[in-house]
């Protein structure tokens, strides 16, 4: 996320565009690296990751918003 929003301070017009297999793989990552996998397991855990990977399939304005509401 850094990484991103360096680049949009240094190339404003420039649109910048991800994966989701990458996005999903760094968001698994993340879960392994805090050891919360354990938490994979709860209903209400798996519901807020599955909605997590699913961010990227909203309209750009409406992430911030969406992950707000999901955490």
């Amino acid at each position: 996320m850094a990484a991103h929003q360096a680049f949009s301070k240094n190339f404003p017009t420039a649109k910048i565009k991800g994966c989701r297999f990458h996005f999903g793989q760094n968001i698994w990552r993340q879960i392994k690296k805090k050891s919360l996998i354990s938490y994979s397991h709860d209903d209400e855990a798996r519901r807020q990751i599955a909605n997590i990977l699913m961010l990227p399939l909203l309209p750009p304005q409406e992430i911030i918003i969406a992950f707000t509401d999901i955490i």
